[in-house]
């Protein structure tokens, strides 16, 4: 274990080694729910994003998503950021877990002009990263919704464990993968993500599905 972005993180569950190649060879579990996340809704939420983000936010149609940036005032870049838009007045963002206040103040700070609500969500969304070339198949044995239909950078909603998710496919491994948003949980209260997370262990047990930690995530 060792200190990560305000958390105690995983750096490794059973060897560097052997998480890597689990990813790359069959699939793996990563917890990333020290990411950042917020929600922007309102009428003027994608015109605020695309004056503050650096990809075209209007071209994006319900449940797609984009990868972009944010930068200062002289164009600098101060983090980059997967978006999605899941309605016509409301986008999800991810930004990186030690830019998590600062970037979140920034949009506060840039939104002022604009009819739009900026709500933090990293506390109340639990978020895991399933990697691999199994990852779909996997992930098909407890969802309750076909997960073909979900196409790279576009996301959806589904249930695994009884548990409303939303489940995006941008697979930063390098690797096919899905992330999965664990609504309504929190830190103090995890009990539907230890859910989700136990079930997918055990749909993957016998691909050979690994927990993976800090360690593989930067060598993937």
């Amino acid at each position: 274990m060792t200190p990560f972005a305000g958390f105690e993180m995983p750096l490794w569950y059973k060897g560097i080694s052997e998480e890597h190649m689990a990813v790359r060879n069959s699939v793996g579990i990563f917890d990333v729910t020290h990411m950042g996340r917020a929600l922007v809704t309102g009428l003027e939420a994608e015109v605020f994003l695309n004056y503050v983000t650096t990809n075209n936010v209007a071209s994006l149609g319900p449940l797609n998503g984009q990868y972009s940036t944010i930068c200062n005032e002289r164009g600098g870049i101060k983090d980059d950021l997967v978006l999605f838009k899941l309605e016509s007045e409301k986008f999800f963002i991810v930004h990186n877990a030690a830019n998590r206040e600062k970037d979140y103040g920034w949009l506060v700070q840039q939104a002022r002009p604009f009819n739009v609500q900026i709500k933090d969500f990293s506390d109340r969304v639990a978020m895991f990263a399933v990697q691999g070339p199994k990852a779909e198949e996997i992930l098909q044995g407890v969802s309750d919704e076909d997960l073909r239909e979900i196409q790279r950078f576009s996301g959806g909603w589904t249930k695994i464990a009884g548990t409303n998710v939303f489940i995006s496919r941008t697979g930063y491994t390098g690797e096919d993968g899905f992330e999965l948003n664990v609504w309504d949980t929190t830190v103090s209260d995890p009990e539907r993500a230890m859910k989700v997370w136990n079930s997918i262990l055990e749909a993957g047990r016998e691909a050979g599905i690994e927990p993976c930690g800090l360690g593989a995530r930067d060598t993937l």
